[in-house]
């Protein structure tokens, strides 16, 4: 059997492929809440992001020592290990509080190395029901409100579970969308979409390779991506760095070890197949290379994932 998959360009008019994409975004008690005027909830902290939305009346929030008046509308961000705590604010005449109020609050974590660095460079902050912030993600805050409000807490569906998760991806979309814009410490909204190219390009690389069956090799990549850009290759690597943490070579091989990972641990094909899938000349090659990254041989983490199973 060839190590080469197949493209299936044959008579082809026309492709266009989307990178591949592995990201698991953890939910922890999202839910939505009336509440009456005794209310409060006591200082805490999580490990979490924690988005916390108003729906009506009015909420005095304090994180990390500032506290935040939020009415309808208004979203406050919160970091993880922020020392936070809550209590429904006074009645006034914008608000219309005189009972109480009801909100919404999302704690969450995104397991995703590059969109992490640029979540973290967002402060805890205020934002205001007419901000573009909370204008942008106000529709997918809503979609969520609505699915809280009728899931069987006991017996929740696959269909309603997918819809959640359908929800929550597309406000990660708009939240990622405005931290160019938000983060006054990061690079300028060009250097962003920038590096958000680089990264494209690396994926469709090592895509190539995967179709192809030819080697990789991670210097000469990044200075080809570099060429087609337009731009040095130092300055790749630090524009890249800036935005994501890591250098584009690093990403590479995350990249590569995670393909390693998932074949080892989901195709029931020969090393040797899986090692020409990834580019690699030889499996002794690819074998001395996956052992350096995890500290296991090939064969060994195969073994030890299929006893895990």
């Amino acid at each position: 059997m060839s190590n080469v998959l197949p493209t299936g360009r044959t008579n082809s008019v026309w492709e266009k492929y989307l990178p591949d994409i592995r990201t698991t975004v953890e939910l922890f008690a999202m839910h939505v809440r009336e509440v009456n005027r005794a209310w409060n909830y006591p200082p805490h902290n999580h490990l979490h992001y924690e988005i916390n939305y108003v729906v009506s009346g009015t909420q005095l929030t304090t994180v990390s020592g500032q506290t935040f008046v939020q009415r309808a509308g208004d979203l406050v961000f919160i970091r993880p290990d922020s020392i936070h705590y809550s209590s429904v604010g006074p009645a006034d005449a914008e608000s219309g509080n005189t009972v109480g109020m009801t909100y919404f609050c999302l704690h969450f974590m995104v397991d995703d190395k590059f969109f992490l660095p640029l979540l973290d460079r967002m402060d805890n902050a205020l934002h205001r029901a007419d901000s573009p912030f909370a204008t942008s993600l106000r529709p997918s805050i809503e979609r969520l409100i609505t699915l809280a409000q009728t899931v069987d807490e006991n017996n929740i569906s696959l269909s309603h579970r997918l819809l959640v998760q359908s929800a929550v991806l597309q406000l990660m979309s708009q939240i990622e969308e405005h931290l160019p814009t938000l983060d006054n410490k990061s690079s300028s909204k060009h250097s962003v979409k920038l590096a958000q190219r680089i990264e494209e390009m690396i994926f469709s690389s090592l895509n190539a390779v995967r179709f192809s069956g030819s080697a990789l090799d991670h210097r000469t990549q990044i200075n080809q991506i570099a060429k087609e850009l337009g731009i040095h290759p130092s300055y790749c690597n630090r524009i890249f760095r800036s935005a994501y943490g890591i250098s584009p070579r690093q990403y590479m091989s995350e990249l590569m070890l995670n393909h390693a990972k998932t074949m080892l641990e989901k195709l029931e094909l020969p090393i040797e197949q899986i090692a020409g899938l990834l580019g690699y000349s030889d499996t002794a090659q690819f074998s001395r290379q996956f052992k350096r990254w995890t500290g296991k041989s090939p064969s060994d983490y195969r073994f030890n994932s299929v006893q895990a199973r």
